[in-house]
């Protein structure tokens, strides 16, 4: 009997540089989420001279069942799509920090470890991964890993660690006394920190995204700060929709009204935007501003 040592798949083509890439990942996943889970791998090119070759990333599998269509991912990667798009715009026309969503390869798996079974044991886990399913291959977010929670988004107010995608657990947040331009997890730790500017930037973008398309709302950002870049990198976002489209994230319009009931637009950037129109208990709307029924 061959022994197999890698978890590996097939070569998947990023189609932002044109080279093709395959991931061999680890025997247990490092993260199991309610809908995914998730394992570290590292990119092999095609060739060596890759653009992205030995590229940390993470292979993420659904984890209650095993997919085998690309078709399962749809959304999931329109939402990335749509979410990097609109963020390429937010900063040109508005010369604010750079936020990216990186958009997930597809491919599937071709080799399943020998060792799985083995690591099981040491590391239980509930991912039963199968041959031949189809996977999403992901960048590696930079360490720490923040989950920028909706409501304190749309309130500018401190977020709060998550584990996904992350190593560093534990620790609250808060406001260095040393540094008043960073939130941070521990006193005095500028590289576990984000500038302040980070949440209402955050939210601003949110209230972009219904400015610019009138359909859906970007929001439930989660990913890392990079400090040489002043950049932020970001996964696995939520879309609200008029017409519910985007999984079952999307919790439509009651998405869009909950942002713009919390929100608090950023002066200087986002107060002349429209809104999506809310009511009060009584049905009386509570400002004039532009409604679903607008043509784009």
């Amino acid at each position: 009997m061959e022994i197999k040592v890698d978890n590996t798949t097939e070569l998947a083509r990023d189609r932002g540089n044109g080279e093709s890439y395959e991931a061999n990942f680890e025997f247990f996943p490092f993260h199991e989420g309610e809908t995914y889970s998730l394992y570290k791998g590292v990119l092999n090119g095609e060739y060596f001279a890759s653009d992205r070759h030995g590229e940390r990333c993470v292979v993420r599998t659904l984890k209650k069942k095993s997919s085998n269509s690309y078709a399962d991912w749809d959304t999931f990667v329109q939402v990335a799509s749509n979410a990097d798009e609109l963020a390429s715009q937010f900063h040109r026309e508005t010369a604010s920090m750079t936020l990216s969503f990186p958009r997930p390869l597809l491919t599937n798996v071709n080799q399943k470890s020998s060792f799985v079974g083995v690591f099981r044991k040491f590391n239980p886990h509930e991912k039963r991964l199968k041959i031949n399913e189809t996977v999403v291959i992901e960048p590696l977010v930079g360490r720490p890993f923040f989950q920028f929670h909706k409501q304190n988004v749309a309130n500018n107010q401190q977020s709060k660690p998550h584990a996904e995608q992350c190593a560093v657990k534990g620790n609250k947040q808060k406001r260095t006394t040393k540094n008043s331009n960073c939130v941070s997890r521990e006193q005095n730790s500028e590289e576990q920190s984000y500038p302040v500017e980070v949440l209402p930037t955050l939210a601003a973008f949110s209230h972009y995204t219904w400015h610019a398309t009138k359909k859906f709302i970007v929001t439930n950002f989660q990913g890392s700060f990079n400090h040489e870049t002043s950049s932020l990198t970001l996964i696995n976002p939520t879309i609200h929709s008029i017409d519910q489209r985007y999984g079952e994230t999307d919790r439509g319009l009651a998405g869009i009204e909950d942002f713009f009931n919390n929100h608090e637009c950023y002066k200087g950037l986002c107060s002349t935007w429209c809104k999506y129109e809310t009511q009060d208990p009584n049905g009386n709307s509570s400002e004039p501003v532009t409604s679903l029924n607008q043509p784009d």
